[in-house]
């Protein structure tokens, strides 16, 4: 017996949860980075992961406001799609997530590809959260197409913590909307 949906964004909801659920299960193993290369040979499953996931949430949002959705990777175009109230939701989330996070700045990481080389550092912590935003924004925009074929890129920079954040912000506001939309959806 497999899944069954009543509606086509429930079905996207749910693949969204399994594309992020994949990614935190990696994530969670980036901690030792010299075993996480050898396991999963770099960051790009989680970014992936990430990318697919956000697109899905993005997606979801939409179309449960009623608009149709753009076929498209850009994950800012489509958060520009969502309605102001809900954009601003996230974001606030978005800070309120990234002052927790604030004290435990040494397992930020921030991945950077240049020359065919990866490298791995710790994030810029900046306060001002809507800065941190747009740059995050700006930096995951294209992930998808970009960390797909990574070997076709030359000089590429993400912030992992920051996209998984962003992530997180989407899945619970899709929560939300799914928990007073469809009371009855599991």
């Amino acid at each position: 017996m497999g899944l069954e949906f009543k509606h086509e964004s429930h079905a996207m909801h749910a693949q969204a949860k399994f594309y992020l659920r994949g990614a935190t299960r990696i994530y969670g193993n980036m901690e030792n980075t010299s075993e996480f290369t050898k396991r999963y040979g770099g960051p790009q499953p989680v970014i992936l992961l990430l990318a697919i996931s956000s697109e899905l949430f993005l997606k979801f949002l939409i179309a449960e406001s009623g608009k149709t959705y753009s076929r498209t990777h850009e994950i800012k175009k489509l958060f520009s799609s969502l309605d102001k109230k809900t954009q601003n939701d996230i974001k606030l989330d978005f800070g309120h997530m990234l002052e927790l996070f604030s004290s435990h700045d040494e397992n930020l990481t921030k991945i950077t590809y240049k020359n065919r080389t990866l490298e791995t550092s710790n994030s810029d912590f900046i306060t001002d959260y809507s800065i941190i935003f747009e740059k995050m924004l700006n930096q995951i925009n294209s992930s998808f197409p970009d960390w797909r074929y990574l070997f076709e890129k030359n000089n590429l920079e993400i912030d992992i913590l920051y996209f998984s954040i962003f992530v997180e912000c989407l899945n619970r506001e899709t929560d939300y909307v799914c928990e007073h939309k469809y009371p009855d959806f599991k």
